[in-house]
């Protein structure tokens, strides 16, 4: 197991599309992960020109990190599938 009674800092990074306002992202990423020892999240690169990676990092004190990590990316692509379908659904 990974758990650790010391700090253990690790980022979790997620691809959005160009397509999604970038401060509807965070806004809806930070309130997914709240409930996690999230440091930080922010934009963290633009990876080519349809994505932009938003970056969260987080402290796994006393927690197994490789859990907290596949739990943070389930909410990420339900969140990346959700924003997807909205855009969908709106009338162009």
């Amino acid at each position: 197991m990974s758990y650790t009674n010391k700090e253990y800092i690790f980022n979790v990074r997620y691809k959005f599309s160009n397509k999604f306002d970038p401060d509807v992202v965070l806004k809806r990423v930070k309130e997914e992960v709240a409930t996690y020892p999230v440091i930080n999240c922010f934009i963290n690169e633009q990876s080519d020109k349809e994505y932009y990676v938003v970056k969260i990092v987080l402290n796994a004190r006393e927690k197994d990190h490789a859990i907290l990590k596949s739990e943070i990316l389930a909410r990420l692509i339900n969140l990346n599938r959700s924003l997807a379908a909205q855009q969908e659904a709106t009338p162009k």
